[in-house]
């Protein structure tokens, strides 16, 4: 069977999969200072670098089509998909503050 995955879930994928890289990658001596066991900012920065690789049209153009006919995104609908990928931004800033403000 093909795996069907939203667009949503294939960001937490490459989100997640920058984590393993993360923790692959690392080496130290320490073992309580490897991988994603460091500050928190530290540990998001290579997920959400991958996380851009999800909508660029090179990258998608590898894996991502249809799973009956196995046509491409189409570009008016990538275009339309970023168009509205900022939409909440707003809301999203305003609940990272919230919890900076939490973190003190």
């Amino acid at each position: 069977s093909v795996p069907l995955l939203s667009h949503p879930e294939l960001e937490v994928m490459f989100h997640e999969f920058g984590h393993a890289m993360h923790t692959i990658l690392s080496t130290t001596d320490l073992q309580h200072l490897a991988g994603t066991r460091c500050a928190v900012d530290f540990a998001e920065t290579p997920s959400t670098l991958m996380e851009n690789f999800v909508w660029d049209p090179r990258v998608l153009s590898q894996f991502a089509f249809h799973h009956t006919t196995h046509q491409p995104i189409p570009d008016s609908l990538l275009a339309e998909m970023q168009s509205q990928r900022h939409k909440a931004s707003g809301s999203e800033l305003q609940q990272q503050l919230v919890y900076a403000r939490a973190d003190q």
